[in-house]
């Protein structure tokens, strides 16, 4: 299906459409090689998508979307429904970290009842791949913590906190997701 999506895209590029350009806000797609090996080859695809369609819940409502779509009147949510909105994902973050946390000590106690039974090399590595993708989950959904605790403009908050966790949390994913797609 989304080879189908990008197909029509680059179609859509290349019959010079511009209107039709327009109407989906220009999205731009690439399709990469990555040869990590002779013997192995992946196909990556980068794309910008229009955010209008594709934004998060909390995106959505940062950018007033709601107003610029046509679905409310602008004014019509308060400030406090919006922080009403930010504590919720306040409550996101911390539920994140004690799940990813339980995770994280389950993975361990996988990984060292499989050393003491001895399991393979290959085995153990797996397992200890599994932990380490965790434990970058875990510093994700702690840096999480640090952006919800400014979004939410609690007294401590600071705006170099938010950006630092910011920044992390988008190099954090951006790394993850890579690693998902090279194993």
């Amino acid at each position: 299906m989304f080879d189908a999506a990008l197909t029509t895209l680059e179609a859509t590029h290349a019959s010079g459409d511009a209107k039709r350009l327009r109407s989906l806000r220009n999205p731009l797609a690439k399709r990469m090689t990555c040869q990590l090996c002779d013997d192995h080859r992946i196909v990556l695809t980068i794309a910008t998508l229009p955010y209008l369609h594709f934004a998060s819940g909390h995106t959505f409502f940062t950018q007033s979307l709601q107003e610029r779509m046509g679905f409310l009147p602008a004014g019509t949510l308060s400030v406090e429904f919006l922080l009403f909105a930010e504590y919720c994902q306040l409550v996101l973050a911390i539920v994140e970290v004690v799940v990813t946390k339980a995770r994280e000590s389950k993975e361990k106690h996988v990984f060292d009842l499989a050393r003491s039974v001895g399991a393979s090399p290959s085995e153990l590595t797996k397992l200890r791949r599994k932990c380490a993708m965790v434990r970058l989950e875990m510093c994700k959904f702690v840096s999480d913590l640090g952006k919800a605790f400014y979004d939410c403009e609690l007294a401590f908050a600071h705006e170099g906190v938010f950006i630092g966790c910011a920044l992390f949390s988008a190099l954090l994913s951006t790394h993850k997701n890579m690693v998902k797609v090279l194993k």
